[in-house]
């Protein structure tokens, strides 16, 4: 017979053990778009080389035509990858040019709600994925209800088959909805329905307004605040890119990866400048045409700044576009924070 003596004599041990053994940290999110380029293969290097850095992929397998068709190009072998080194797989659905005639067929009625929820259903469920990605854009501000009744058609239909819902929805850091861009997006009604509201913490500035950061750290901090005090923290996932913008003095940007800033800096002879308030880098310089240039693209510096900033303010995770665009030193600081460290 155990008396209480042997009882606390097998106890207190175990109990100091646990004191003295550091508390294993939550894994986090780290979720990849994946979207290949004509040409393009660094995404499949990446993913190769980088699964353990990663918790899910998004790729971006299905997408809305003009006429309403939802076109699949799903790569069975890239979800058996992913899936084979323990990826969830998120198939990614858009509506082709991010237009709001484009959006709005998608949840125009019942009718249209029904059919494009079965049928996104269909394509998961064929494909063996985990869920899906609504990345549809551009919603006209007068669609916010039509939009939030698609959402909660889509989560009722997919948990039900304990499938998961995640959505990429605008960044802003207060609710107007009337913004022309991001009003569609009713943060508290997605965050009670969605399994993550993945926010785009990007194109702060964008390529055809004025040169700037694309994601300066003052900018995704206030974009938290908000979101922190209407979406349950658990299901925020803070959007970073990997991609940034090359302005000419007057004229549209074109988009330019580290690996292609990194190029710029050694061509111009150039030094990088570390912007203290922004936390990014910026190069200006000089084409081949003459004409002044300033860019502005992320490195591993600002990276690790704004993992540093999603790890205070305790969200789920963070979503990367795209998976291909960047230097190979991003991703010790990824895996480091995936692991909860």
């Amino acid at each position: 017979m155990m008396t209480w003596q042997m009882t606390l004599r097998m106890v207190v041990p175990v109990l100091l053990l646990a004191a003295v053994l550091p508390a294993r940290a939550a894994r986090r999110e780290v979720v990849g778009y994946f979207w290949v380029p004509e040409k393009d293969t660094s995404p499949y290097w990446t993913l190769a080389d980088h699964s353990d850095a990663l918790t899910a992929i998004a790729p971006t397998w299905l997408a809305y035509d003009p006429d309403g068709h939802l076109l699949n190009t799903a790569d069975p072998r890239v979800l058996r990858f992913a899936k084979g080194r323990g990826l969830k797989v998120t198939p990614l659905v858009a509506n082709q040019g991010f237009k709001p005639e484009t959006a709005r067929p998608v949840f125009a009625d019942d009718v249209a709600v029904k059919k494009n929820v079965a049928a996104l259903l269909k394509a998961v469920t064929d494909l063996g994925a985990d869920g899906i990605n609504v990345d549809i854009e551009g919603v006209a501000p007068a669609d916010r209800a039509l939009y939030n009744n698609f959402i909660a058609a889509l989560c009722d239909a997919f948990h039900a088959r304990r499938l998961i819902v995640t959505a990429a929805i605008p960044a802003k850091t207060a609710d107007n909805p009337t913004g022309a861009w991001a009003g569609f997006g009713d943060y508290a009604f997605l965050g009670k329905h969605l399994d993550q509201v993945q926010l785009m913490c990007y194109d702060e500035h964008w390529s055809g307004g004025e040169a700037g950061p694309i994601a300066s750290l003052p900018w995704v901090r206030k974009v938290l605040e908000y979101a922190t005090t209407v979406i349950p923290r658990e299901k925020i996932v803070m959007g970073i890119p990997f991609y940034g913008y090359d302005w000419p003095e007057t004229g549209s940007a074109s988009e330019v990866t580290p690996l292609k800033g990194e190029r710029l800096q050694k061509q111009a002879g150039e030094e990088a400048r570390w912007d203290d308030v922004a936390r990014t880098t910026s190069v200006r310089y000089t084409d081949a045409d003459g004409r002044k240039r300033t860019a502005y693209f992320e490195t591993a510096r600002s990276l690790k700044e704004r993992l540093d900033l999603a790890r205070a303010f305790k969200v789920a995770g963070v979503a990367i576009w795209r998976l291909g665009d960047e230097t190979p030193d991003f991703w010790p600081h990824l895996k480091r924070y995936r692991e909860g460290r």
